[in-house]
């Protein structure tokens, strides 16, 4: 059975779609919320997988939230030991901060849906197989990661101002969220002026969302 570690990084950050593709496929999860008080385990022996949710702070207030300095070595471990290990919105920027990347303030906020398009390499990539080569991604971030030394740029915004995805070895790391789904937006988006648009715009979406995020889950734990 596969065994998969989600860490994720506050209350209304759940695994959304990709917790539901685990289950569905039978898998084994546990759930860490370091930002709860959790410990995350010594070593990675004993999973298959390694996932990394969004969050609400970034990568440079350790100060405030401590805990994101005991992930960073985590993941950073977790990697070099050759278990696959997917990082989201937040936790893509820990994966290249870990790395040796750097995560810095965007060019462009991004809180919506917006265009990706693949790369060269994308095309080629076995996480991204069968993805669109343009398609629409629901983002949410005001930083963004330039990826460390060594690994590849899968996905980049519309006009690529922005990369939203690499791959580093095992490590597969997205700046958008492939988890989203109506119950998700409409928690983050639950006192915002915004919140009637963004659920008409997903239903619109979903089933290409939805596709979305079950080829890049699919491909990524070969489930």
């Amino acid at each position: 059975m596969h065994r998969s570690l989600i860490i994720l990084h506050d209350e209304p950050d759940g695994p959304g779609e990709l917790g539901n593709f685990l289950k569905r496929n039978k898998a084994s999860v546990v759930v860490k919320k370091p930002y709860a008080g959790d410990e995350l385990p010594g070593g990675v022996n004993g999973f298959d997988s390694i996932a990394s949710m969004g969050g609400d702070m970034n990568v440079h207030q350790a100060d405030i939230f401590p805990f994101l300095v005991k992930e960073e070595e985590f993941l950073r471990r977790a990697v070099e030991s050759g278990t696959p290990v997917l990082g989201v919105c937040l936790g893509a920027q820990m994966i290249a901060k870990a790395l040796g990347g750097e995560v810095k303030e965007s060019p462009v906020t991004e809180i919506g849906f917006f265009d990706v398009e693949l790369t060269g390499d994308g095309e080629r990539d076995k996480y991204l197989h069968g993805l669109d080569l343009k398609f629409k991604a629901f983002q949410w971030h005001r930083d963004c990661f330039v990826p460390p030394p060594g690994s590849r740029v899968l996905a980049a915004s519309s006009g690529g101002q922005i990369s939203q995805a690499f791959r580093y070895k095992n490590a597969l790391a997205i700046q958008f969220h492939p988890e989203v789904n109506y119950g998700i937006l409409k928690n983050w988006f639950a006192s915002s002026r915004r919140k009637d648009r963004i659920l008409n715009e997903f239903q619109e979406l979903e089933p290409a969302i939805y596709r979305l995020g079950q080829a890049i889950f699919a491909n990524f734990f070969g489930l």
